[in-house]
C-alpha cells in the first residue's frame, strides 16, 4: 500500500514540475511582451517537420513571435521540462532551426557565471535561467533573465563572460 502512495506521489511531483515549467515559459513570454501567435494559427510546415524530427514524442504547446524574424516554439516532452525551440527567418525565406533554450534551476549556473551576473546586477533578482544550445546541440552558454529595475536578458558563458545572443 505504501509503495502505491510513493509511486502516486512521484507521478504527482513530475506533473507539478511539468505544469510549472509550461506556466513559467508562458509567463516569460507574456512578461517580456512577446507576441503570442494568433489562436488557431498553424506553424509553417518546415517548423513542424523540424520539431517532429527532433522530438517525435513531443507536443507543441504554443509558439511566440519574438524579434523580427525569430519564433520560439514551446515543446512539451514526456519526462522532461518543456523546451523552447528557436527558429529564425531572413526576409521572405523559410524558417530554419537555430537552436534550443532549456530551462534550468538558478543553482545550475556555474560560480563564475553567477558571480558575473551578481556583479552586473548587485541588487537584481534572477528570474529565469536557460541553457542555450545551437541546432547541433552544442552548448553555447546561459540566458539569464534578471529583474533589476526592469527585466534584463543577459547571455553569459560558464566562465562568466558576457556574450551577445548566440542564436
Amino acid at each position: 500500500m505504501s509503495r502505491r502512495y510513493c509511486i502516486l506521489a512521484a507521478i504527482a511531483a513530475v506533473a507539478v514540475v511539468a505544469v510549472a515549467a509550461n506556466a513559467e515559459a508562458t509567463f516569460r513570454h507574456l512578461r517580456l511582451n512577446h507576441l503570442v501567435a494568433p489562436k488557431g494559427s498553424s506553424l509553417p510546415p518546415e517548423v513542424e517537420k523540424a520539431i517532429k524530427k527532433e522530438f517525435p514524442t513531443g507536443k507543441i504547446t504554443g509558439h511566440w513571435l519574438e524579434e523580427k524574424g525569430e519564433m520560439e516554439v514551446m515543446v512539451s516532452i514526456p519526462g522532461s521540462p518543456s523546451i523552447e525551440v528557436v527558429f529564425l527567418k531572413k526576409g521572405a525565406g523559410p524558417w530554419h532551426l537555430a537552436g534550443y533554450e532549456y530551462p534550468v534551476p538558478t543553482a545550475s549556473l556555474p560560480p563564475k557565471a553567477l558571480a558575473a551576473i551578481k556583479a552586473k546586477y548587485p541588487a537584481g533578482k534572477i528570474v529565469e535561467v536557460e541553457q542555450v544550445y545551437n541546432a547541433a546541440w552544442v552548448f553555447l552558454g546561459f540566458q539569464v533573465t534578471v529583474n533589476a529595475g526592469g527585466l534584463h536578458e543577459e547571455f553569459v558563458t560558464a566562465g562568466g563572460v558576457f556574450i551577445k545572443d548566440p542564436l
